[in-house]
């Protein structure tokens, strides 16, 4: 990607360039995914692994899925990228389990930003595809997400990320996805109700 544009002219000609535009969205995407409060979670060094395996993942096969179990196997497919990027640093292994970085860390990841970037963002067009492909997603988990669970009367949440295991975190996205459907919602709105309820604000 070019950088260093010294006008106006030449920024917004550079944008003009939809490719050029759609590699910005998803690198300021992934940026954000990975602010502060997630990549204090790893070892120094972790970030550059983890943007550079966010930003080999095609994206845009995700418009060719057609069903939720073919979502999910895709989904694992892009999880263990993410895993092995976060692996590649001694101290993420020595602090968490390969369930925790997996399941946790590595979903969390994934299921942020690619949320974001077909919630938030102008990376794809609207279309049919995107609409069906909007109720697949699954929801980040979180503190405040298990927290809303608790509420909710849920049994066994986790009580943290690094503690989730397969089982569990197949089982809470199942769940989400069943009372989502009661209303023909996407479960990833219920990320948008935990977050906002915030006891600081």
């Amino acid at each position: 990607m070019e950088k260093n544009k010294t006008s106006l002219e030449e920024i917004f000609k550079s944008l003009c360039d939809k490719r050029q535009y759609k590699h910005l969205i998803k690198t300021r995407v992934a940026k954000i995914t990975l602010g502060s409060s997630i990549i204090r979670a790893f070892g120094s060094g972790t970030k550059p692994y983890l943007l550079k395996a966010i930003s080999d993942i095609e994206v845009d096969d995700i418009l060719k899925i057609e069903t939720q179990e073919e979502y999910n196997s895709w989904h694992v497919k892009v999880v263990n990228k993410i895993y092995s990027s976060l692996i590649k640093i001694d101290k993420n292994i020595d602090k968490y389990s390969s369930d925790g970085l997996k399941w946790g860390h590595s979903t969390k990841i994934w299921n942020i930003y690619i949320g974001l970037l077909i919630f938030y963002s102008h990376y794809f067009n609207p279309s049919k595809e995107l609409d069906k492909i909007k109720f697949y997603l699954h929801v980040p988990l979180d503190k405040k997400v298990f927290d809303t669970l608790r509420a909710c009367k849920l049994k066994e949440v986790p009580l943290s990320i690094k503690s989730v295991e397969k089982e569990k975190y197949l089982e809470i996205q199942r769940l989400l996805r069943e009372a989502s459907s009661i209303h023909n919602l996407p479960p990833f709105y219920f990320d948008e109700y935990a977050w906002s309820f915030d006891e600081g604000l």
